[in-house]
């Protein structure tokens, strides 16, 4: 093939690439949101499993998501560890659990005596901020060379 003929291969492939570079992108955002999201799932403790259930995809806009827990109270004392804490009930209600021996347990406040770090957040987090660009790489080289990314 000619010099002139790949130039103009080459030209090609580069206009329909700056067409189509966001959308691809976005699709390889989607596919590493989605990875993470089962990574923080991996990754996150366990005791009734509601942590991990409630870890979401969100589409802030167009070429943003935010990965993570949502709506438990609990979800950064379980990636930073907390320390040594009082929980009260609201007024006129009473905290409910069950006991090691299975029987029900009622108070007005308990002592909580902390926990340690269990992260499961950051370490999903570090493995997206080294395999997203590795991603988009590909996907534009892809789309350079005229292939599908």
């Amino acid at each position: 093939m000619s010099d002139a003929k790949d130039l103009e291969a080459l030209v090609k492939n580069f206009t329909k690439a700056k067409r189509e570079v966001r959308n691809e992108v976005n699709k390889d955002l989607a596919v590493t949101a989605a990875e993470v999201q089962q990574q923080m799932q991996q990754y996150a403790p366990v005791d009734t499993g509601y942590l991990r259930s409630q870890i979401r995809v969100q589409e802030r806009s167009p070429g943003q998501v935010a990965v993570g827990p949502v709506n438990v109270h609990y979800a950064l004392a379980q990636e930073y560890g907390s320390r040594p804490h009082t929980i009260t009930a609201k007024p006129g209600k009473t905290l409910a659990w069950r006991g090691k021996d299975g029987q029900m347990k009622y108070a007005k406040s308990v002592r909580h005596p902390g926990n340690r770090p269990q992260p499961y957040i950051r370490p999903a987090g570090d493995w997206a901020r080294q395999a997203l660009p590795k991603r988009i790489v590909v996907t534009g080289a892809s789309l350079i060379e005229g292939r599908d990314a």
